[in-house]
């Protein structure tokens, strides 16, 4: 799978937006967890465009990006 997401960083409310290429994949899941290693939000993403609402503090997230094969990725988000 594939996925760019943006704006990064996001101002706390905004949406963020990403754009999903499954390829022959089934399914990709999105976690985001805190500094602390807490999961906050999760969600299934479609392939395609997707819009992702949030209302977290400022501060410094880890999307977690993982496959229905177990493919799994890691990205920082940075709130403002």
């Amino acid at each position: 799978a594939e996925v760019q997401f943006y704006p990064n960083p996001v101002r706390s409310g905004e949406d963020i937006k990403l754009n999903v290429n499954l390829y022959q994949m089934k399914g990709l899941k999105l976690e985001i967890f805190d500094t602390m290693g807490n999961a906050l939000q999760n969600t299934m993403l479609k392939s395609g465009e997707n819009a992702i609402s949030q209302n977290l503090k400022p501060g410094v997230y880890f999307l977690h990006f993982i496959t229905l094969e177990g493919y799994k990725k890691v990205e920082r988000l940075v709130i403002n």
